[in-house]
């Protein structure tokens, strides 16, 4: 049984209100649905909404609308199907590379919310295809329930897997250089294996530079390292997959098999990460969701005395503005087993409203307070001007993410000074928070940790569906 435990962990320092004009309603997650149609027509679908009386749309095709004018495509939709007030007509023939600019306005009562937008023209789809508010591959449409990601590993797919080739993101948070050798990355009896290796001595201070590096974002010390005396190189390595710009999506159904692996100083992640820096830098400007994270050890106890090794897993939520950083966590826990025993079920249903995360039988929402996360108490008295007042409802978790599994060797603020062996006997700590020798210290005591490092993070198979 998966024994839930809800944590909220806030850091740092500053926010402001979010809403429109007097009279407008809250901005909506939800994405307008464009459709070209075979062989001919186009379809406009709103998401439905509470209290939603009508709807009036006003579209144009490779020609720029200005809100109230009368479009090409005009009409006021009385009631909605299926979850959508849909407008359609056959009168017009799309082809492919076509852009289609609309306003809408949809009426509640005395209030209203104006949208406005434009969409390009990928594919043209069968009538019977029912909208989706799910996009992917840069805002592509999807049919409901549409298969859009079905990775089985066969192989290693290079076409949709890229490997984030850098030293640690931080120089001070993990002791690892990720990197794409085929030691430390692999497909094996149908599955992904992500592998941690250690550097021999003799590689500890030899200069380095990562040909292929990924980092894009300027600073050297992301790519290239000059090691000196006890400033050594990362003293293991390890891999990073992801399909960022190979596959990304808003709004859907992420399923991910996997098996955590095993080894003191290890932590499996699997995580959604922004496609694009919409509302600035990331990892948490522009949100992130680690779906989950578990270390390898088998029998970690946290200073309080927590057993929180192999059989903890942690969901964590990362949204930042204006200074400040949000933490949302959820714990998960097997009791008498662990994370790294078998494979495990991972999903996330991701709608305009929430992200909701399942491992197994334990779950946790990510939904913000009416408005959006800046009406959240910890930002909204002390912020201006936040871009995320330029977002809607789930902000900044309304954008196209796509999807990464990491394993992290070693590292500052990952792991407790404290393990239990199996005899019970508490293990001393190999390092201290902080120490700028610790990666140093952590190569010279492997013979401790080495020998636990006896099972790969694995993943079976990865799926996402339109919603």
């Amino acid at each position: 049984m998966c024994a839930p435990t809800t944590l909220l962990f806030l850091w740092c320092v500053c926010a402001t209100s979010f809403g429109g004009a007097s009279g407008d309603v809250t901005k909506s997650s939800a994405p307008i649905v464009v459709q070209a149609l075979n062989p001919t027509g186009l379809r406009i679908s709103v998401p439905d909404s509470p209290g939603t009386d009508v709807v009036i749309i006003n579209a144009n095709v490779n020609t720029p609308i200005v809100q109230r004018e009368t479009g090409q495509v005009t009409g006021s939709v009385l009631e909605a199907r299926d979850g959508f007030w849909m407008l359609e007509t056959k009168d017009i023939t799309l082809k492919i590379g076509d852009v289609v600019f609309y306003w809408v306005y949809t009426a509640k009562g005395d209030k209203g919310e104006r949208r406005e937008g434009h969409q390009a023209i990928y594919e043209l789809v069968e009538p019977s295809c029912r909208p989706s508010v799910t996009t992917y591959n840069n805002g592509r449409t999807a049919c409901a329930g549409q298969l859009l990601l079905d990775e089985n590993f066969n192989s290693l797919n290079l076409s949709l897997w890229k490997h984030r080739i850098q030293f640690s993101d931080d120089p001070h948070l993990d002791f690892a250089t990720y990197v794409d050798n085929p030691e430390n990355s692999f497909v094996k009896d149908g599955k992904l294996h992500i592998k941690a290796t250690v550097l021999n001595e003799d590689e500890l201070l030899v200069p380095k530079k990562l040909e292929k590096c990924t980092w894009t974002r300027g600073g050297a010390e992301w790519c290239e390292r000059n090691p000196k005396g006890w400033g050594i190189l990362p003293p293991t390595r390890s891999a990073q997959l992801t399909t960022r710009d190979n596959f990304s999506y808003k709004f859907g159904r992420l399923e991910i098999r996997a098996k955590a692996a095993v080894g003191d100083w290890l932590m499996s992640q699997l995580l959604l990460e922004p496609q694009a820096e919409v509302y600035g830098r990331a990892p948490a400007e522009s949100g992130l969701l680690l779906i989950s994270k578990i270390r390898g050890n088998q029998n970690l106890v946290s200073p309080e005395g927590r057993l929180e090794g192999a059989s903890l897993s942690i969901t964590q939520a990362h949204i930042a503005t204006c200074h400040r950083i949000l933490f949302i966590f959820k714990a998960c826990e097997l009791k008498g087993k662990k994370y790294s025993d078998e494979m495990h079920l991972y999903s996330v249903i991701w709608t305009p409203e929430s992200l909701k995360i399942k491992l197994d039988d334990c779950e946790h929402e990510v939904k913000p307070p009416h408005g959006s996360f800046l009406k959240h108490g910890y930002f909204k008295d002390n912020c201006e001007n936040s871009p995320w007042e330029k977002g809607t409802h789930l902000v900044p978790f309304d954008q196209e993410f796509y999807v990464s599994f990491k394993l992290i060797p070693g590292g500052f603020g990952l792991h407790h000074d404290v393990d239990i062996s199996p005899n019970g006997k508490p293990k001393s700590a190999i390092y201290s928070e902080g120490d700028p020798k610790a990666p140093l210290s952590f190569w010279r005591h492997k013979e401790i940790w080495l020998p636990t490092w006896t099972s790969d993070l694995e993943v079976d198979s990865v799926k996402v569906w339109a919603l």
